[in-house]
């Protein structure tokens, strides 16, 4: 049977029931190292227990999380793979000894990843990085996009490897059954369940990093307060901004902060009965998460100075199962308002978002993503 080894730094709790499906349905082993200390996104605890994933050490040169090298030279040798497929990043030097081993191992090399990184997705090989980063695509046996628009920014540059899109995604087929389970209890009941008694509730669920815009969040939530007084913001996740959150709940009642939390069914539950997923700095998988649950997610317009979307971004199709705006808090909140009191909309863009995220975003297409690259190469 051939054997593929999946190689990444860490395997965060939103990853571990993609890979645990990788394994199932293609056998893929997944190499991994301990996470970077005082960092948000860690391990997930308890995968030791499965024999595919596959612990390594490693060593951590910088100040980034992606700054690191692995010793990947005894799981080659034990498992003596036909492909290999890694992480895709300049600064990730475990992709370059991958390179460098592929002659003595005699594998193929695949590339998975962003592409670059989201503030160089008009110049993709600017700079001294970019020029690292075209040398080492060009020297990959195909390439693995998280999304069909990175894909299309790359064929220009890479003619000659095959560019295969899985779109990133969660494990969609559980948070199906969950949505399915919400359904037949209903939104009302549910709320009850939640003692959720506000009539307008907005949601983030998210990482607390200035990039994602905290502080345009919760300015646009004081100026939706003044106007819908029956109004609650409901935040889960963690870091470096849980600070100025916590600022802001000392002037009003109505913002509830829920710690960072992994828990499917509880963060599915609060999504569910959201009106709306709010994020105005850059989105990513978070996308999917809300749009399971048929929670509608708004936005703001990339620009010069950001947000720097990450490729989840389009899946939102703006009045259809979403909506995009300009990074203004005014604006935000007045186009916001006209959102919720809308009921007959608000309820047609919410089916949109179940549709359009089961439909697109898949993870049977994440699955065949990988399967085609593997039949490919």
């Amino acid at each position: 049977m051939r054997q593929v080894l999946l190689f990444q730094r860490i395997i965060p709790a939103y990853r571990e029931p993609i890979f645990k499906i990788l394994n199932k349905e293609l056998g893929i082993r997944v190499c991994y190292s301990n996470h970077v200390k005082k960092t948000c996104l860690v391990n997930v605890p308890g995968m030791e227990k499965n024999s595919f994933f596959i612990k390594i050490p490693a060593f951590y040169y910088g100040r980034r999380r992606t700054q690191v090298i692995q010793n990947v030279y005894p799981v080659l040798k034990k498992f003596q793979p036909s492909i290999v497929i890694t992480e895709a990043s300049v600064t990730y030097l475990s992709a370059w000894l991958l390179l460098m081993l592929r002659p003595i191992f005699k594998y193929k090399l695949v590339g998975w990843g962003h592409g670059t990184g989201n503030k160089k997705i008009d110049n993709p090989f600017a700079g001294i990085n970019g020029k690292f980063r075209r040398f080492f695509y060009k020297k990959l046996d195909a390439f693995i996009f998280y999304s069909n628009g990175r894909k299309q920014v790359f064929e220009k540059y890479l003619n000659k490897i095959p560019l295969i899109v899985a779109p990133n995604t969660l494990d969609t087929n559980y948070l199906k059954k969950l949505y399915n389970k919400f359904e037949l209890i209903g939104t009302k009941e549910m709320k009850i369940r939640l003692n959720l008694n506000k009539k307008y509730n907005l949601i983030f669920i998210g990482r607390l990093l200035k990039s994602k815009r905290i502080d345009l969040l919760l300015d646009t939530f004081l100026l939706l307060k003044k106007d819908l007084h029956d109004i609650a913001l409901h935040i889960i996740g963690d870091g470096t901004e849980l600070d100025q959150i916590k600022r802001f709940m000392k002037q009003t009642r109505d913002i509830y902060y829920y710690g960072s939390s992994y828990d499917d069914k509880k963060n599915g539950e609060l999504l569910y009965c959201s009106d709306i997923f709010l994020m105005p700095g850059y989105v990513g998988l978070s996308v999917i998460h809300a749009m399971s649950f048929g929670c509608p997610v708004v936005t703001c317009n990339p620009g010069i100075s950001g947000p720097f979307h990450s490729p989840e971004f389009e899946y939102i199709k703006h009045n259809q199962n979403g909506w995009i705006f300009k990074s203004d808090s005014n604006i935000l909140a007045n186009e916001i308002k006209e959102i919720l009191v809308n009921k007959e909309m608000l309820k047609t863009v919410k089916k949109n978002a179940v549709r359009d995220i089961y439909k697109n975003a898949a993870v049977g297409k994440f699955m065949q993503g990988f399967s085609d690259v593997i039949k490919i190469v």
